[in-house]
């Protein structure tokens, strides 16, 4: 499929629906720099296809955390 240019408040980015029933592959956006409209963004994607892919994001531990916070408290194994 085709990718979509989404331009939001936040700012520009391709969405690329996936071929199969669920599921798009998002490009142009760094992970660890997100603010919160871009957040709602990637949010309102995420509830539209049910899963996101970003290809080639670099996470230190921190940027992660930081992600995971914005969907909830994290729960760790320990």
């Amino acid at each position: 499929m085709p990718a979509v240019t989404a331009t939001r408040d936040s700012g520009k980015f391709d969405v690329v629906p996936a071929a199969a029933a669920l599921g798009a592959e998002v490009r142009g956006v760094d992970l660890t720099k997100i603010d919160d409209a871009m957040f709602r963004a990637l949010h309102d994607l995420w509830l539209e296809h049910l899963l996101l892919a970003f290809r080639g994001q670099q996470f230190a531990a921190q940027d992660l955390v930081n992600l995971v916070r914005r969907f909830g408290t994290p729960v760790t194994s320990s």
